[in-house]
């Protein structure tokens, strides 16, 4: 259970985010749901805008989609919590990349 291991994935983000921002960023990703079903809204704003940020200077086409999907993902996740302004805002803000 990813429970037991949160500990571990946060030094693993933080690792990211230090040394491997992109790696960092799929890891966010692949997170999203958990920290949707565990209500943690606050982390994952935290992790994937602090790594989206880390990647802005990647001129990659994988950085480039990454940092689209978590657009997407904190698009989603605002939805959830009704901010209905910020969700609009990140997909149009996907639409113009």
């Amino acid at each position: 259970m990813l429970d037991d291991g949160i500990d571990n994935l946060r030094s693993a983000l933080d690792w990211g985010l230090k040394h491997d921002p992109v790696s960092g960023l799929r890891l966010a990703l692949a997170l999203g749901e958990y920290w949707d079903t565990r209500g943690m809204p606050d982390e994952q704003n935290k992790w994937t805008n602090a790594l989206m940020q880390a990647t802005e200077s990647d001129a990659t086409d994988e950085s480039h989609i990454l940092r689209a999907l978590a657009k997407i993902e904190m698009g989603r996740a605002a939805f959830r919590e009704n901010d209905h302004a910020l969700s609009t805002l990140l997909a149009e803000e996907v639409t113009k990349m």
